[in-house]
């Protein structure tokens, strides 16, 4: 009551204008209104944006899923093969050069004579370069209990081939 009669009091003598304030009043209820028409529209642009976020959170998960899903499968194929291949040990020897070093010469008058030890005659010498290639899926020579494989089970399956390098 105290108020409504100093406001009484105060528009009696003047000191409130009653059609500014009330001018100031509709401009403030008129700025109000415009904010909260943005206020509306910034809430609606959220729900918008979370709902495209809900939507690609779900394509990521659903992809994510695929790549997991793929790698265990390939993983799996993996361990099978390795678990049901068997390990061959196999050696490929090719000879890479090769030549008979007691060959006669082509020049008249001369002679070559090749001994041994200085007595005893060698007419069939050859130097002969050999490469030994492991084409198993096997180590031949490795390190604790499987140290030798060629000491073990009567040697290595060898495959020789004639290549000139």
């Amino acid at each position: 009551m105290k108020v409504i009669k100093y406001v009484e009091d105060k528009i009696e003598r003047k000191e409130i204008d009653v059609k500014v304030a009330l001018q100031r009043i509709d401009e403030l209820e008129e700025r109000l209104k415009c904010i909260d028409k943005q206020f509306k529209d910034c809430a609606w642009r959220l729900r918008e944006l979370t709902k495209r976020i809900v939507i690609m959170k779900k394509r990521h998960r659903c992809m994510i899923e695929v790549i997991v899903t793929i790698v265990t499968i390939l993983g799996g194929v993996v361990t099978l093969l390795s678990y049901f291949s068997k390990e061959k040990v196999r050696v490929t020897i090719c000879c890479t050069e090769s030549t008979l070093l007691t060959q006669k010469p082509k020049i008249p008058g001369i002679t070559v004579f090749v001994q041994y030890e200085d007595t005893i005659p060698v007419e069939n010498l050859w130097r002969i370069c050999y490469t030994l290639e492991n084409t198993g899926n096997r180590n031949i020579i490795g390190e604790g209990a499987q140290s030798s494989l060629v000491a073990k089970g009567g040697g290595l399956p060898l495959y020789t081939k004639n290549v000139k390098r």
